[in-house]
Formats: C-alpha cells, structure tokens, sequence
C-alpha cells in the first residue's frame, strides 16, 4: 500500500531492513543516483520519514518542522522586502503562490489558511 504523493520505493507496510535498502539501492540506480551509506537509515514506518521539505507518515504526508520554519522566514522576509520596495506585489505573490503549490501536497490546509492571515503586505511611508 502507497500513500498517495509518495514516491514508488516508500513502502508502508513492515519487511527486512535490508530488503528496503537494497530496493531502494535498485530503484535510485535506475535513475543513476546513488545513496549516501552514512546517511540512510531504514526505521518502521509509523514514525516517518523526511523526504523534500514534507514528513511522510503511512497515512498522511506532514511538511517536516523545517520547512515550516523556513516559510515563516520567507514570509518575515517578503513583508520586509516589499515594505522597502525592493520586491513589488507580483514577485511577493509569486512567492506565495510557489510556497503554496508545495505545501498543498500535505495536509496542511490549516497551515497555509494561517500563513495567508498572517501575512500582511504594506509599503513604508517615505519620510521627507
């Protein structure tokens, strides 16, 4: 069984460790990339794994503790930069747009819903 938006080598169901890495080994030549060996670990699935910005667990995909903190500092950082005028309102929505289009591949509706009423966009008042 795959949750859905999951790459095809993360299983949710439990076998030998070994098997795993050796799949995964398999299935990572195919696409010539290879894996790390002192950075790869095979754990149960019930406790997830981090793969691109997202925590993927057997029954729903979490955007890891990581990438949530860098989009609240992405988004600290687009206030401040269209406060200053150095990004106008079309590169700030591009931005937004582009951190929402990845987030939506989680379950991250109350997420993204916070993000959009925390971020508030106004340009500094020039001082004479």
């Amino acid at each position: 069984m795959r949750v859905p938006n999951t790459p095809p080598f993360i299983k949710t169901h439990d076998f030998n460790a070994w098997q795993v890495k050796d799949t995964l080994i398999e299935f990572l030549a195919g696409l010539r990339l290879r894996i790390h060996p002192h950075k790869t670990t095979v754990a149960r699935s019930h406790r997830g794994v981090n793969f691109l910005g997202f925590h993927i667990f057997p029954d729903q995909v979490r955007l890891s503790q990581q990438s949530l903190r860098r989009a609240a500092a992405r988004q600290r950082w687009w206030q401040r930069e269209f406060q200053e005028g150095i990004k106008s309102a079309a590169d700030v929505r591009a931005g937004i747009h582009s951190w929402l289009a990845h987030a939506d591949h989680a379950n991250s509706y109350g997420i993204r819903r916070a993000l959009l009423r925390r971020l508030r966009l106004r340009r500094s008042k020039d001082e004479s």
